[in-house]
């Protein structure tokens, strides 16, 4: 003990860092005598610095503070209690997401049950009784009876000592219920489980550790249609891209919010792209030219040759917001559609990549309706794109000067990973899309037929000839484009010399391949 002792306060701390928290937590409280809980345990100084450390790894430059605690926690620093909460929020995520785990309902701990400012209370498990209302009756009370002389005398007594009065004895309070002590903290109620991670989220948004642990349990809670509901009236998409824009240099948590914004674009109640009607276009607060959309191709643009999964899992979140055309055209105006090709070309080995991208591809190339834009669609899409490029022939137009790039693109990924039936699927679909075009079919047909997309949606009909899905798509497809060929003369024979020419390429190539013949 005297050895500990003698260790200065930063020795200490840089020690204990190779512990867990939770070990960190059991040795500072648990060990050493009186002195060595007034130099340590009752440092402010050092469960800052453990505040600070990973996995906690709290801005230096916001001050502690402490959202619940209970009347233990009053005479102790706000870091300790900061790093008390801390731990309270890990052991809850871990107990959720074991529950999700093993199939059990998910259980609310306690965390608090006083009222809070917003909603009307903050019991989390059952609420109180109603107060009992006594029966009135007809019978006057009896008169009370002051105390006797006696009494008097006795009760002066023990005031007089040091034992309390016993008829002036405090109500017994559990001191470890646990309660929100920051006044200043504006919460959502303690009723569900969206709401208490963004209580944590939006009380302790510098601290990276606590909203990196969020991020990775709200995928799992948000699987249920209801709490999906409950969390994006909450405003958690807001608080996903603040995060993002907050920690953007963290691929790790970058990635959890990502994919909670994956689950939150979910289709819910068989409207799709309802989630996000609102909230992917207005800006997000730090600037106003900033939105969700444009948030999400800055982070792909920043990891675009750094990390794979982080890039497959942003090409996963524009799959749902693509299926709104507001949003898609939002998108592919900021250059969405350029930024997915860059991102599958440059990691067309990688097959989780190339399967999110395309699947994202999907629904933009869906050829855009033919009724009118509504007057709300109009106006916000005119303050974010400015006039002239709202409109539907805009948005395909955008979509089409792209057009040589997206058939190569997914020919390229087909033909890489040809042996995977999701990638072949999405491929097959995406030309499916393209073919669908009646404004200007032609054209695109054209540039389908003449980059060999034939030969290749030909040979995946042979290829996956057990699978209905794939066969659909391709039948339908390659209907579209011998359609095309027969109605067009001049097509048909340019398109027959460039496969003749290509027959003729493979067949020396086959040639020199093998070397020359010699007959004996």
């Amino acid at each position: 003990e005297c050895y500990i002792l003698g260790t200065p306060i930063d020795g200490l701390g840089h020690i204990l860092s190779y512990l867990t928290p939770s070990e960190r937590y059991e040795f500072l409280t648990t060990t050493g005598s009186r002195r060595f809980h007034q130099r340590y345990t009752s440092s402010s100084y050092l469960w800052l610095k453990l505040c600070q450390q990973s996995p906690h790894n709290s801005s230096s430059s916001v001050k502690p503070a402490a959202l619940l605690g209970n009347a233990n926690t009053a005479t102790m620093c706000t870091a300790r209690v900061q790093f008390m909460n801390f731990l309270k929020c890990s052991s809850y995520l871990r107990q959720v997401l074991a529950d999700s785990k093993s199939g059990r309902r998910q259980q609310l701990p306690v965390f608090t049950q006083t009222q809070t400012q917003i909603g009307g209370g903050g019991e989390m498990v059952k609420r109180s009784p109603p107060p009992h209302t006594p029966t009135t009756t007809t019978k006057s009370p009896k008169p009370s009876r002051g105390p006797s002389e006696i009494t008097k005398r006795l009760l002066a007594a023990a005031t007089n000592g040091n034992s309390p009065s016993p008829l002036r004895t405090p109500l017994q309070t559990n001191k470890n219920i646990t309660t929100a002590v920051n006044p200043t903290a504006l919460v959502l109620p303690w009723t569900s489980i969206p709401n208490t991670l963004l209580n944590w989220l939006s009380f302790y948004s510098h601290v990276e550790g606590l909203v990196g642990l969020c991020f990775e349990a709200f995928p799992t809670i948000l699987s249920d249609e209801s709490s999906r509901e409950s969390a994006q009236k909450a405003g958690l998409i807001k608080t996903v891209f603040l995060s993002i824009l907050k920690f953007g240099e963290r691929p790790n948590l970058v990635r959890a919010c990502l994919h909670t914004l994956v689950l939150l674009a979910r289709p819910t109640g068989g409207v799709e792209g309802q989630m996000f009607n609102d909230s992917m276009l207005a800006p997000i607060g730090l600037c106003d030219s900033l939105n969700g959309i444009s948030v999400i191709i800055r982070c792909m643009r920043r990891f675009e040759g750094v990390n794979e999964d982080l890039l497959a899992m942003a090409c996963w979140s524009l799959v749902n917001i693509t299926l709104n055309i507001t949003q898609k055209k939002c998108l592919v105006h900021l250059g969405g559609v350029e930024c997915l090709l860059d991102i599958i070309n440059r990691h067309i080995d990688n097959p989780e990549v190339a399967y999110r991208g395309l699947f994202a591809l999907i629904n933009i190339v869906i050829p855009p309706p033919r009724t009118e834009e509504t007057n709300v669609e109009r106006k916000v899409l005119e303050e974010l794109l400015g006039p002239g490029l709202w409109t539907h022939r805009a948005l395909w137009g955008r979509v089409t000067h792209h057009l040589q790039r997206i058939i190569v693109t997914v020919i390229a990924a087909m033909q890489r990973h040809f042996t995977v039936r999701e990638i072949v699927n999405r491929g097959t679909l995406i030309f499916h899309n393209l073919s669908l075009d009646s404004r200007s079919g032609i054209e695109v047909r054209r540039s389908l037929i003449m980059n060999n997309s034939i030969q290749l949606l030909q040979e995946t009909h042979r290829y996956w000839k057990e699978d209905n899905h794939i066969l659909g798509y391709t039948q339908e497809t390659l209907y579209r484009l011998f359609s095309a060929l027969n109605e067009d003369p001049n097509l048909k024979e340019e398109y027959n010399i460039m496969y003749y020419e290509k027959r003729r390429e493979e067949e020396k190539r086959r040639g020199e391949e093998q070397g020359p013949v010699c007959d004996f």
